[in-house]
């Protein structure tokens, strides 16, 4: 981290005055370590620090405390003073009187425990002046009965503001704990007992005091320690430990968002950030903070546009993610805005790089004599920010060591004030404190940082497509066969498959649950083709299909032709038993003659076709509508003949009637008819007689 590296060469680690000291006492190696220290002062409390000796003291030694000058000049030249004397520059200076203690009276056991009461005007001298708000370095030796040294540190007592002078400073601190990077064949983490120990070092961080550290815990880690008996009570220990406090939101393992960034990229975020919380869900009585991403070294531009889309606007930063860091980042104590896509709108919290490095670097200073470093750079910079405006600063605890982390949490915790310095949820930061603003010619803007673009192509849309194809299947054969609870989680699966702290080319996850889908899909076998004759309008087909797992399975079987009716409907809830299951299809029959009937075997989820068949079907069933056609030509024939039967019976019965005249004489004419030798040839006329011819 290279601003890191420049900042911290300010540090002179060789030796020094908040390194344990030893001398000799005796056969005995005597050396004075802090290990506890107020974190802030009111300005009339009580400054306690704590010591750990590893020898008794000789009979008349004796313990000399001089209170130095406060650290002054630019907020600069200040945290240079500080980083000098911590490593092993002169404190200055002195304040006060150097002020002689018989050693007895501050030590008990292995413990030397020192009291400093303050107060910030005149008044009782059992309290000493400290008159402003500030840093003071205090030397603390320790000599023999002779006056020999035998051990010498310094410690920064930092006195806060009088109450209402100034507006408060929150102080946020995050701690994203670390999850298995290994993974098996097979896609499943593998918890390593380094993993184990990390995770316990991440509960001693929690456990060392109250303060509201937002905590992002790979939910990988957490379904490992679900998964045996021998994790239960780690996890029951780290749940304890997260208590109340924010988590924020994080992916389901760890993405690389150079990769997992722009539109095609939303939906695979949104499984993740599902899947997370339904894991997370086991700390049950932590706060979510669904709009503050986890400290992500992979976030860039591009990933800020995109998790915006999700909801999440708020982000914490280390310095070495920027572009050119403004120092103001930092130093302002506000939230600034953080430059993605046009469309974009977010803010986040910067680390300081010298607090960041101070809380990582030169492991043989001792954790609490580096966490009052720690705050005594916080109470520098608080100091130099706008009095009339409220102050926010950020801790990022993951990288650092442990034991230093611990130690910062637990002094924080000891001194913390609503009205000085707050500690405070991530949440409660962005929301009580306003964007840092700077001039830009003639008006005030809001200051702005810049992330650094990763040099990876995000994904493309022919990987999107396969993974969802691939969910798709899943879906698919999940909702035919749900498996068991001892199953491995396919779709979690298919998460880890994206994880960056595992090379793609050690296993292919994806490869290995289509292979896993493919063999269950095949386990169902449809009937071979086969012809069957129906006698009855209502009848059954009987289909005889095989299930070559070794569990039940739950298909949808579809019936298709036009000629036969599904009694009830296409059948969706069919259960096959391993082995073969007769399944008699009830069908109404529409038709008689030959035709083929099309069977189509589903997943329960109708997505996926199991297998195919025909089923060719004789039918000697009259169909509804020729029996009605039928039925309706045969009572039109009855009716007509019943009608004609009628008139022929009617017409005899008239002709052999007494009254009717009988037939006539055939010697006489009838009187209808003309006479038939008058007729032919002949012409009338009226009143004479015919004629000869002439």
């Amino acid at each position: 981290m290279n601003t890191r590296r420049v900042l911290a060469s300010l540090l002179v680690v060789a030796g020094g005055l908040l390194a344990p000291c030893a001398a000799t006492v005796g056969a005995q190696q005597f050396s004075l370590t802090l290990t506890e220290a107020t974190a802030w002062v009111p300005a009339d409390g009580v400054f306690r620090a704590v010591f750990a000796v590893t020898t008794p003291l000789p009979d008349g030694s004796t313990v000399t405390t001089t209170v130095h000058r406060r650290i002054r000049g630019s907020v600069a030249e200040q945290r240079q003073g500080v980083l000098r004397i911590a490593g092993g520059g002169s404190p200055g200076a002195g304040l006060q009187n150097p002020v002689v203690t018989p050693a007895a009276q501050l030590i008990a056991g292995e413990q030397l425990r020192y009291e400093l009461p303050i107060r910030a005007r005149s008044g009782s001298s059992e309290r000493t002046l400290i008159p402003d708000a500030g840093v003071y370095p205090i030397s603390v030796r320790v000599a023999d009965p002779a006056g020999a040294q035998l051990g010498e540190t310094v410690v920064f007592l930092n006195r806060r503001p009088a109450i209402g002078t100034r507006e408060p400073l929150d102080l946020v601190m995050a701690l994203a704990s670390r999850g298995p990077a290994p993974f098996d064949e097979n896609g499943a983490p593998a918890t390593t007992d380094e993993v184990l120990r990390d995770t316990r070092a991440d509960a001693d961080v929690l456990e060392s005091g109250i303060a509201p550290v937002a905590v992002s815990i790979d939910p990988t880690l957490l379904s490992e320690l679900t998964a045996g008996p021998e994790g239960l009570p780690l996890l029951s220990r780290l749940s304890t430990a997260v208590g109340g406090r924010p988590v924020l939101r994080t992916p389901w393992v760890a993405l690389d968002l150079n990769l997992w960034r722009g539109a095609l990229a939303v939906p695979e975020l949104q499984r993740h950030l599902v899947a997370s919380d339904d894991t997370t869900a086991v700390l049950e009585t932590a706060r979510r903070d669904q709009r503050t991403w986890t400290p992500d070294e992979t976030l860039n531009p591009g990933a800020v546009s995109t998790l915006n889309q999700l909801g999440i606007d708020r982000f914490l930063l280390d310095n070495d993610q920027l572009i050119d860091p403004d120092p103001r980042a930092w130093t302002s104590l506000r939230p600034v805005a953080v430059n993605g896509s046009a469309d974009s709108s977010a803010l986040a919290l910067v680390t300081d790089p010298i607090i960041q490095d101070e809380l990582e670097g030169d492991a043989d200073r001792q954790p609490a004599s580096r966490a009052n470093v720690v705050a005594a750079l916080l109470n520098q910079g608080w100091l130099a920010a706008d009095p009339d405006q409220r102050s926010a600063a950020y801790v990022d605890l993951s990288p650092a060591v442990p034991a230093v982390a611990a130690a910062l949490v637990a002094a924080a915790s000891e001194s913390d004030d609503p009205t000085g310095i707050d500690l405070v949820a991530p949440a409660d930061a962005f929301d009580k404190v306003a964007p840092a603003r700077v001039r830009a010619g003639r008006t005030d803007v809001d200051l702005s940082v810049e992330l650094r673009s990763g040099d990876a192509e995000p994904v493309g849309p022919a990987r999107v497509r396969d993974l969802n194809l691939l969910r798709t299947r899943l879906a698919a054969w999940k909702s035919s066969q749900p498996g068991d609870p001892g199953d491995p989680d396919l779709d979690l699966m298919l998460l880890r498959a994206s994880d960056r702290r595992v090379p793609e080319a050690a296993f292919n996850i994806p490869a290995n649950v289509n292979s896993t889908v493919n063999a269950g899909l095949a386990s169902v076998v449809a009937p071979p083709e086969r012809s069957i004759t129906l006698t009855a309008r209502n009848a059954t087909i009987p289909l005889r299909v095989e299930n070559t797992s070794n569990r039940p399975m739950t298909v949808a079987i579809e019936i298709d032709s036009s000629r036969i009716e599904v009694n009830g409907g296409q059948l969706d809830q069919v259960v096959l038993a391993p082995g073969t299951t007769r399944v008699d299809v009830a069908v109404s029959v529409l038709t008689s003659g030959q035709f083929d009937a099309g069977v189509t075997i589903r997943t329960a989820d109708r997505q996926i076709v199991l297998g195919r068949t025909v089923v060719r079907v004789r039918s000697q069933v009259f169909s509804g509508v020729g029996v009605v056609l039928s039925a309706g030509a045969l009572v039109f024939l009855l009716i007509w003949w019943s009608l004609t039967l009628r008139r022929r019976r009617k017409a005899r019965s008239i002709s052999r009637h007494p009254t009717r005249p009988g037939p006539p004489d055939p010697g006489q004419a009838d009187p209808g008819q003309p006479d038939p030798e008058r007729a032919v040839g002949t012409e009338t006329s009226s009143g004479s007689e015919p004629g000869p011819a002439s």
